[in-house]
């Protein structure tokens, strides 16, 4: 995804709400996209979208225009998304209506691998679900991760570890079930 124009930055800076509208349609998709993944929560992902383009809205000001824009703004859905993880972490388990028994091919085969990965990763504390979305979901390399969950190379590398090696046990678990 390219980053807008200076000129629709700058006019969005200046309260132009068309420009700023221009700014939000071209770039609500991928925001969403991040969120939903994240969070697995589709109307959760849609209120963080909102609210991550009512805090560019507010805070154009100060976005550094020696960054991209998109790095910008996937720093906030990445952030306010860390933030609900955290708030409802303590009831984050398994989805209940995860099939308890069952060959893992046979529900690979019922289902979406990817569904069943993104499912795992409800159970991930919210750094690890972060790193993991964005690394292996959103398919963006190691430095940008770093750089829009505001962490160094090498947390994010261990962080994308724990994930993986906690989603492998729990792919595991459920083979053997």
């Amino acid at each position: 995804m390219s980053d807008p124009g200076p000129d629709i930055i700058e006019a969005s800076r200046n309260g132009d709400e068309g420009a700023f509208r221009c700014l939000v349609e071209s770039y609500q998709g991928y925001a969403y996209a991040l969120a939903a993944r994240a969070l697995g929560d589709p109307e959760e992902a849609g209120d963080v979208v909102q609210e991550a383009f009512v805090r560019v809205w507010k805070h154009l000001h100060r976005y550094d225009k020696k960054k991209k824009f998109t790095t910008w703004l996937y720093s906030i859905v990445s952030r306010l998304c860390i933030d609900r993880l955290r708030r409802r972490r303590s009831m984050v388990e398994l989805d209940p209506e995860w099939p308890a028994s069952g060959d893992l091919f046979s529900q690979f085969c019922d289902r979406d691998l990817l569904s069943i990965i993104v499912r795992l990763t409800r159970g991930l504390p919210p750094l690890q679900r972060m790193v993991f979305t964005l690394r292996d979901l959103e398919d963006l390399e190691i430095d940008r991760v770093a750089e829009i969950l505001g962490r160094t190379r090498r947390s994010v590398t261990a962080n994308l570890w724990l994930a993986r090696r906690s989603i492998r046990q729990r792919l595991q678990e459920l083979e053997e079930k």
